[in-house]
């Protein structure tokens, strides 16, 4: 994904646009070519975020839905970031 989408470990963004530019990146790691491309997978759950910071994976991005604001099991995973 390019660095037009970064911003300061911890920050958070409200995205409410499927057309948002963020969104678009995450959605073309669908396809292999994207994905080799920008060196990078997107993997979906807390489970499997929470299972990728324990193994040491970095996460350039995290998104999560509206519901997951004020989910101690998200801050704490979000806090892992950056």
């Amino acid at each position: 994904m390019s660095e037009r989408h970064a911003g300061a470990p911890g920050q958070v963004k409200e995205v409410t646009s499927l057309a948002n530019p963020l969104i678009k990146d995450i959605r073309a790691l669908a396809l292999k070519k994207f994905r080799d491309q920008q060196n990078a997978f997107m993997a979906e759950g807390l489970k499997l975020v929470i299972d990728a910071l324990d193994l040491g994976w970095s996460i350039r991005t995290l998104v999560f839905a509206k519901a997951g604001r004020g989910n101690a099991a998200v801050a704490k995973a979000a806090a892992r970031t950056g």
